[in-house]
């Protein structure tokens, strides 16, 4: 007999000899396809889908590569800024090139896994961040710097559309957020060893060279593991190829026969209700959107998700925390002070991960913008009222603590969730296009704020923004927990 672990509203008739939810699922006041098999609670743990957390692991090394990148910068700008001689507006345009990079990225990145395949995008995405950390190091000049950094950053975007979809497509619905979450372990890994990196390597010949140049190994170590035949094409991308039997086959290797079965028949029951059965173009998902309907709301809410990841400041203080905290003790404290922050950030994750499958989407997200909210607040406070260093480092240690409770970790999960399987990648891409216009914004404007208006003016902004956020994440997104992929976008009906 398979336990009942439905979620509260969940009116679902489960039929005890099969496992599988009857044709009429209620969630909430939606009523939705219910062709996903229920599984036990036994069954969505780690050790029953050991195979596909395994291989989220190992796709999960190419987004290590963002992290790295950010957080290695923040100690590397201030030694590139003294070596090369650069100004203020110069750091900002050298911070700012690889988010604003990822913008036409994440677009190459959607349509490259549309047209060719998730796995071969991941491959091209590890070549391009295999060379562009060599090319940073061995950079003699500002504009050679530049040049680099622009080639990070399309690389960078290809991957968090990539691996998200990648993600999203492969895994079971009752393991789909630990799965994509572990996008945010891996990359606050890469962060701490890039904060690690930073302080190890400080006065060290060519130090920032050497921090900027180990970004390369783990992507060129991915590169080769992606070439084994272990690492299959997502089940869903084959399904839309026509190709039903490769589909099953992938998803019998990594689920239970159940799992497998169920979601199969999502997949059909899908295409009946888009027979066209091929991937949207660019001018088909605007034109849906511009229709209005389940999909602009979906396109508002995955926007609204994205947008919010990076209005509240997260990439500004992760690039600069170094030169935030420098105003207020020594350089080497200040870099500890950073690893502290990275450190605090990467426990948080790691806590989201082990009860993600146990609360809401929306509700983790709102959590953590009020957290940051908060954390702002204390921040400009400690500046305006000059408290001590430590009380400076406490405050960034809880505003990325507080990204990492929901809205970082869950960001990607979110959105992966709410686009249909025709839709998802390009879906993806634009919310990230979109959302990274704010994040470059916010990188470029972030220094000259504290610059001239003063550390304690750039936090209070930013509290403000925060809140705003949080009021629109709490009008426009709805809950999505526990659904089949195919089931969601009926909750926007």
């Amino acid at each position: 007999m398979v336990a009942d672990d439905r979620l509260p509203g969940d009116k679902t008739r489960l039929s005890v000899d099969t496992g599988k939810f009857s044709p009429q699922t209620s969630y909430g006041s939606s009523t939705l396809c219910g062709s996903c098999a229920v599984s036990s609670p036994a069954e969505g743990s780690w050790n029953a889908h050991r195979r596909i957390v395994a291989l989220s692991c190992v796709v999960c090394l190419a987004v290590v590569a963002e992290g790295y990148d950010i957080s290695v910068l923040n100690g590397a700008i201030v030694l590139i800024q003294n070596d090369l001689g650069i100004s203020t507006w110069e750091v900002s345009l050298v911070v700012a090139m690889t988010p604003l990079f990822v913008i036409p990225g994440s677009l190459i990145g959607g349509s490259l896994g549309d047209r060719h395949g998730r796995r071969f995008a991941l491959i091209v995405t590890c070549a391009l961040l295999s060379v562009g950390p060599l090319f940073m190091a061995l950079a003699p000049s500002f504009a050679y710097l530049l040049a680099a950094r622009c080639l990070v950053g399309i690389a960078i975007g290809m991957g968090i559309v990539t691996v998200s979809a990648y993600l999203g497509e492969i895994s079971g619905a009752n393991m789909r957020g630990r799965v994509i979450v572990l996008q945010e372990v891996f990359l606050n890994f890469g962060m701490l060893a890039g904060y690690i990196a930073s302080y190890l390597l400080l006065g060290v010949k060519h130090d920032w060279r050497w921090m900027l140049a180990f970004g390369s190994v783990l992507p060129c170590c991915l590169l080769f593991g992606l070439m084994c035949p272990q690492v299959p094409e997502s089940p869903r991308w084959l399904y839309m190829h026509g190709r039903e039997k490769d589909a099953h086959e992938v998803l019998l290797a990594f689920l239970n026969k159940a799992e497998a079965d169920a979601a199969m028949k999502a997949m059909e029951l899908e295409c009946e209700r888009s027979p066209k059965r091929e991937f949207a173009t660019w001018m088909e998902l605007l034109a849906e959107v511009k229709k209005g309907g389940p999909t602009r709301r979906i396109f508002l809410a995955g926007v609204c998700v994205t947008c919010s990841q990076m209005i509240c400041g997260y990439l500004a203080v992760a690039y600069y925390s170094s030169l935030i905290l420098k105003e207020s003790m020594s350089e080497k404290s200040a870099f500890l002070g950073t690893v502290a922050m990275g450190l605090a950030k990467f426990l948080v994750v790691l806590f989201v991960v082990a009860v993600i499958e146990r609360f809401g989407r929306r509700s983790m997200m709102l959590s953590s913008m009020a957290v940051m909210s908060f954390a702002c607040a204390w921040l400009a406070c400690s500046f305006w009222l000059t408290w001590g260093g430590m009380a400076k480092v406490a405050g960034l240690m809880a505003y990325m603590a507080g990204y990492s409770l929901g809205l970082g970790p869950i960001c990607y999960v979110y959105v992966t969730e709410i686009f249909r399987t025709e839709l998802r990648a390009k879906g993806l891409a634009i919310s990230i296009f979109l959302s990274r216009i704010v994040g470059v914004m916010s990188v470029l404007l972030f220094p000259l704020f504290t610059n001239y208006l003063g550390s304690h003016i750039a936090f209070s902004v930013q509290a403000v923004v925060n809140v705003f956020a949080f009021c629109i994440l709490w009008m426009l997104t709805l809950e999505t927990h526990g659904l089949p992929l195919e089931d969601v976008e009926k909750l926007f009906c």
